[in-house]
């Protein structure tokens, strides 16, 4: 029997605390240094660049994701969902954060750990978690 979304997010969710262990254990880095501080960020991105991380490393991408996410979630706020959007086709039943920030907009750790996967950019993580609680004025306001 295929696994339903509900499902996959269930096991994505209940697997957090027993993943954030492994990715200490597997890093080097330890409870220091993955202690879910926006600061361990960076020696993630370091890590997850000395394996070589790939787009197509469904399992590693999940498990970063969820190292992302957790970050987020521990620092500012907010809860796992799965996305019901189905006007976002990149995000639709997938897990991502939501009641972080004051717009109201689901922040998709996979989006970002895949984006890291391809471009390597350091300073991705914290960016996009910035980008979260960024007031943005496009000129839009009423005079």
């Amino acid at each position: 029997m295929q696994k339903t979304a509900s499902d996959k997010f269930n096991e994505f969710v209940f697997s957090i605390d027993d993943t954030i262990e492994q990715l200490r254990l597997s890093s080097g880095l330890g409870e220091m240094g993955l202690d879910l501080s926006i600061e361990s960020l960076d020696g993630f991105e370091v890590y997850l660049d000395d394996i070589n991380i790939k787009i197509s490393d469904v399992i590693i991408v999940n498990r970063a994701a969820q190292y992302l996410g957790e970050c987020l979630r521990i620092n500012y706020g907010g809860k796992w969902i799965i996305s019901d959007d189905q006007n976002s086709s990149l995000t639709f039943n997938m897990p991502v954060i939501i009641g972080h920030n004051l717009a109201g907009n689901p922040f998709s750790p996979i989006e970002v750990v895949e984006n890291f996967a391809v471009h390597r950019d350091r300073g991705l993580f914290k960016s996009a978690i910035s980008a979260e609680f960024e007031d943005f004025d496009f000129g839009l306001k009423p005079e």
